[in-house]
Formats: C-alpha cells, sequence, structure tokens
C-alpha cells in the first residue's frame, strides 16, 4: 500500500503510488481534513480536523468555498478578524471518487480512503 502525506495529493501522485502499487495492489488516500493559518505571507503547521469541525466550517456562510486544480482537491477561505486567514483543505466525495477511479483504471483492486 501507498500512504500519501495530505498535502499531495496531486492526480500525478495517485497515478504515481497506483502504479508502484502494481495491478491488483492497494493504494490508501489520505483524506483527513486539514487546516492552517496564513497571515501576513507566513504560513502555519498544518493540523488535522474532525469531520465536526470540517461540517461547522462548510456551513458557515461567510467561508469562500473553492476546488485547487493543481492539488485536485477542494479547499476553504476562512477570513479571521486578526487580518489572518484559515485554509482549509478537504477531500469532497468528488475528488474521492475521481482519484478511486483512476485507481480502478490502472488495475488497483483496493482503494481505501482515510477520514
Amino acid at each position: 500500500s501507498t500512504l500519501f502525506p495530505y498535502t499531495t495529493l496531486f492526480r500525478s501522485q495517485v497515478y504515481d503510488a497506483a502504479v508502484k502499487a502494481g495491478k491488483g495492489g492497494s493504494v490508501v488516500i489520505n483524506a483527513v481534513p486539514a487546516a492552517q493559518n496564513v497571515k501576513g505571507g507566513k504560513v502555519g503547521a498544518l493540523r488535522e480536523l474532525t469531520q465536526d469541525e470540517l461540517s461547522a466550517y462548510l456551513n458557515d456562510s461567510a467561508v469562500q468555498k473553492s476546488r485547487s486544480n493543481r492539488f485536485d482537491s477542494s479547499y476553504l477561505l476562512c477570513k479571521e478578524k486578526d487580518g489572518s486567514t484559515i485554509v482549509v483543505w478537504y477531500e469532497s466525495e468528488a475528488d474521492i471518487a475521481e482519484k478511486t477511479e483512476l485507481c480502478k483504471l490502472l488495475g488497483i483492486k483496493n482503494v481505501y480512503v482515510l477520514k
């Protein structure tokens, strides 16, 4: 099995992991949501979020929702009162389906998704 660090879920890396695992192999995709604070050009440490924390961000009407084509992942931008921005990275069901389908096309028998 191959495990991805959360911040490197590029489509090409899913492809590389599937090729490395080989036909009939297994791939693990880390879809645990994570957040980091950005202020004054400085990026804070990435921290894992619970599904409840992610839900709270997703339900906040002030949060800007977007998708990164570079990472093939979804993200949220949350402006804070102190001028910082919290960036929340997460895998939508569509993101996971796309990566899982790529693995299946490459002959991967099992795709495990960590949430």
